[in-house]
């Protein structure tokens, strides 16, 4: 994953097989409400940051106190994502939220370490644009010269739970390499191209489809293996995706879908697209990991979705019949 983008999170998505569209709204999970049992985080030179779920007045109160403590700390020429410390005293939306209740998380990283951090401090991070997304928790005090942070990579993110699960999810890395194919330097696969004009993509991209196709840019694949089903074995799939640009499709129009590979053919389990989505909203995702984060024995996908800025981390989740984000950090949320 590149540089953070200012306006970004990372991307899970869980799957049980079938068709479905994305589902629009992103939060926490399917309604927007605080209400996953895990969190994302990550740790950069000795200091562990750690969200909180981004709710609207949560995010207002914290520009509220972001802007005061950084008066006359914080000038132009302060770096973006230079941590603010904040006081929990003067938060009492936060308070009554009791998302920043709980001190103490159990703390899982991509190389399935683990490790219990108490968080008892509260920052923000600094933002010349004001975009700076919600509160952190943080594991050590933050001085006010404290160099900025980069962001989540794929080497420090975190995922922070309540409660040591009893049994540590397996942490299933790619079995491939993300490959990018650009029509404007190589011929563009066959069967990905093949793979667009499946019933299934159609149907989701609706009325877009036609315009899409015949401005079709990019294709994207990767290989990899996960869980669907809680009680099957993992399985290798793959994730295949399309881009488009041009006069009907601005300069970034994406979507993707996750298959299944019989008899040399691919086939779509799920085809994600938002026609409603701004254009810097638009992403193409790269797989990080498969792992079971809910404990039901079925694996949840960790994605980094580039951006053209940059990258951010995502989650969804097969809820009635599709594609539904669980999770979305936000660490720069409007």
């Amino acid at each position: 994953m590149s540089r953070w983008r200012p306006a970004g999170a990372i991307a899970l998505l869980l799957l049980a097989g079938g068709v479905g569209a994305l589902a629009g709204a992103a939060g926490p999970d399917s309604t927007g409400s605080p209400a996953a049992p895990w969190r994302l985080g990550f740790s950069e030179r000795g200091l562990r940051l750690l969200e909180v779920p981004p709710l609207d007045e949560l995010c207002e109160e914290k520009d509220r106190l972001l802007l005061e403590a950084s008066e006359g700390a914080c000038t132009p020429e302060t770096p973006d994502l230079t941590p603010v410390p904040l006081d929990r005293d003067r938060a009492p939306v936060l308070r009554r939220s009791r998302l920043a209740e709980r001190r103490t998380w159990w703390l899982l990283d991509l190389r399935g370490r683990s490790s219990q951090v108490t968080f008892p401090h509260l920052v923000a991070l600094y933002s010349a644009s004001g975009a700076s997304g919600c509160y952190f928790l943080a594991s050590e005090a933050v001085a006010r010269d404290r160099a900025p942070v980069e962001g989540p990579t794929e080497e420090n993110l975190v995922f922070a739970f309540p409660e040591p699960p009893r049994t540590p999810p397996a942490v299933r890395r790619p079995s491939g390499d993300w490959t990018l194919y650009d029509r404007a330097e190589t011929k563009l696969p066959g069967r990905y191209c093949d793979l667009l004009k499946a019933s299934e993509v159609r149907v989701v991209l609706g009325a877009r489809y036609a315009g899409f196709a015949s401005e079709l840019s990019q294709a994207f694949a990767q290989p990899f293996s996960a869980r669907l089903d809680a009680r099957g074995r993992p399985e290798t799939l793959w994730l295949v995706g399309w881009a488009a640009s041009g006069p009907k499709s601005g300069e970034l129009d994406a979507a993707w879908s996750v298959c299944r590979e019989r008899a040399g053919r691919l086939q779509p389990l799920a085809v994600v697209y938002d026609a409603d989505a701004d254009e810097d909203r638009r992403y193409r995702p790269e797989l990080v990991a498969a792992m079971d984060l809910d404990g039901d024995g079925a694996d949840e996908l960790v994605l980094s979705a580039h951006y053209g800025e940059g990258d951010e981390v995502k989650v969804f989740a097969w809820r009635g019949g599709g594609l539904v984000p669980v999770y979305d950090s936000a660490y720069f949320g409007q």
